[in-house]
């Protein structure tokens, strides 16, 4: 408590917290000789993380469409598959920014060179700029493994060049051999793979696996036991470098990471099983990484190992909407909403436009977080250091300033959710709840625990298809009771803007600062409509005469 400790090795470490000892926390690193600690003072545990992020970096902003939908799975086979699922996206009234294509791009799937498959996608531009006159980027996936069986002569190149590392018998150091991105002219190639990709219109890479890198290999700037956790933040930094060479708007779909990692995000969760056990330890792992320094963080909604139910499917994408990034992924089976039932679509539908409509605050939150080193996805204790009933919690979360998330993760509909202190109201039906207390919830297969604390201003937009069809400005200043105080809020379209709420039991005053365009405020938890429209400036809500 009051500290932070951040162990910075490359080596293969293990860490015991509180399973050996309730007294102490140990730490074994395998192969160094040199230990290289940093203790990290913080009056909060936020302050420990800005401290630590000051240390290892900061999550830089991402773009503004990755806040939007991502559709995908492993995988999409052909280039019509692909156009085929972009259009009933569309046609089914269902925002989408991204479709990601996995494995199967290439002419033998999974066979990765970085090149599109003839037969499968003989006209990928074309494919990439329909996608694109539709508002849809492109996802592609890669790894860092050379599929020696099918590519004989990438191999050959590769090893001719001493880029593959070898054993001590001057052998693979595994099946499918890493790339060494330790060297400088391996890393060149690589980025040049990346490139043309991205000249053909491809948004954003994947960067998958990296976590296999052999210690038994000998590499150009590590030996195999100290190449080990550092790999993952080699590749990952290649990757993204590629992309801003390229000119893109950096951002890359990562598994594997290391410290420092999360100044080339995004990372999701990796393969969970399709059940509700998936579920939470995937919640788990991202509350994690939060506390690890990482900005954004994502996972499969869905699953990606089986089919999940109806109710698996629904209970995981409403947790998914209130990451900092939604995916759907699955292996071998498709994870669109219209697969599941009629139900599924509609209900998928409302919480996707949901989401659509937060994006002015989500885009805001990623901005002011990611410079302070502080997760969207927020653990409770990060957000209520002083309450002890939040060290816990392991399946609720803050997203950003205002959203208490708290999904179903059982059949059935009901959970016991934790309750801060404050005043609380569920986000579609304006029900109070004061906090402080947990409390026993039950609810529907079309609706969740998702609450908003008493004072936040929340700023949202309009549903568009699309995150960049937005045309104008239309902004609604959602502003949520409180008694007496002042709330601020910052609100980010490229430029700063200050929003403040006065309360007092008589009056809200409410200042929109510079805010231009079509602006709404709307008060809520008063049990009756508060609005005015056409606001410049300022507004004030008389409660009593």
């Amino acid at each position: 408590k009051g500290y932070g400790m951040y162990v910075n090795t490359h080596y293969r470490s293990k860490f015991f917290m509180g399973n050996r000892s309730n007294r102490t926390t140990s730490c074994h690193i395998y192969g160094e000789d040199i230990l290289d600690i940093f203790y990290i003072y913080g009056e909060s545990p936020r302050d420990i993380l800005r401290s630590y992020t000051d240390i290892t970096g900061k999550s830089p902003l991402v773009p503004k469409w990755s806040f939007g939908l991502w559709m995908s799975r492993c995988s999409y086979k052909t280039e019509d598959e692909v156009l085929k699922v972009a259009e009933e996206m569309r046609n089914r009234d269902l925002p989408c920014d991204v479709v990601n294509i996995d494995t199967d791009w290439f002419e033998i799937p999974w066979a990765c060179d970085w090149k599109f498959g003839t037969h499968n996608f003989p006209h990928a531009e074309e494919m990439i700029q329909k996608l694109k006159s539709m508002g849809i980027k492109v996802s592609l996936w890669q790894k860092p493994y050379v599929t020696s069986e099918y590519l004989p002569q990438m191999h050959s190149e590769l090893s001719e060049k001493r880029w593959i590392p070898k054993n001590i018998y001057g052998e693979d150091a595994r099946s499918n051999p890493v790339i060494d991105l330790s060297n400088p002219k391996c890393c060149r190639w690589y980025k040049d793979q990346l490139i043309q990709l991205h000249r053909m219109g491809v948004k954003v890479i994947k960067t998958d696996m990296g976590e296999g890198a052999p210690i038994e290999g000998n590499y150009y700037g590590y030996n195999g036991t100290e190449i080990r956790n550092i790999y993952p933040y080699l590749y990952s930094r290649a990757a993204y470098e590629a992309a801003q060479e390229a000119g893109m708007e950096p951002i890359l779909w990562g598994r594997s990471t290391y410290a420092g990692g999360q100044k080339y995000p995004i990372h999701w969760a990796g393969d969970p099983f399709t059940d509700f056990d998936g579920l939470r330890f995937s919640i788990r792992s991202g509350l994690s990484m939060g506390m690890s320094g990482f900005t954004y963080w994502s996972h499969d909604i869905g699953g990606f190992l089986g089919r999940p139910t109806e109710e698996v499917y629904i209970r995981w994408m409403q947790a998914g909407m209130f990451c900092s990034h939604t995916r759907c992924h699955g292996a071998n089976n498709p994870r669109e909403p219209w697969t599941f039932g009629e139900r599924a679509e509609k209900i998928f539908r409302k919480f996707d436009k949901i989401r659509y409509r937060l994006i002015p605050y989500i885009y805001s939150m990623a901005y002011e977080r990611g410079k302070q080193g502080l997760p969207l996805m927020e653990h409770l204790y990060l957000a209520n250091p002083k309450d002890r009933n939040c060290l816990n919690i392991e399946d609720q979360w803050m997203f950003g300033d205002a959203f208490l998330v708290a999904p179903i993760l059982n059949e059935g509909g009901k959970r016991e959710v934790y309750y801060p202190e404050g005043t609380w109201y569920h986000y579609l039906t304006e029900d109070a709840i004061e906090g402080g207390k947990y409390a026993w919830v039950e609810m529907p297969l079309e609706d969740m625990p998702l609450y908003i604390k008493g004072g936040s201003i929340v700023i949202t937009g309009q549903v568009t298809p699309y995150v960049e069809a937005e045309t104008e400005k239309v902004l609604t200043v959602n502003v949520y009771k409180k008694e007496m105080g002042k709330t601020e809020s910052l609100y980010y379209d490229g430029k700063e803007h200050r929003v403040e709420a006065l309360f007092d039991r008589k009056q809200v005053c409410v200042k929109t600062g510079d805010l231009a365009g079509e602006i709404t405020v709307k008060l809520h938890g008063y049990g009756r409509k508060l609005e005015q429209k056409h606001v410049q400036g300022e507004c004030i809500f008389i409660l009593e005469q």
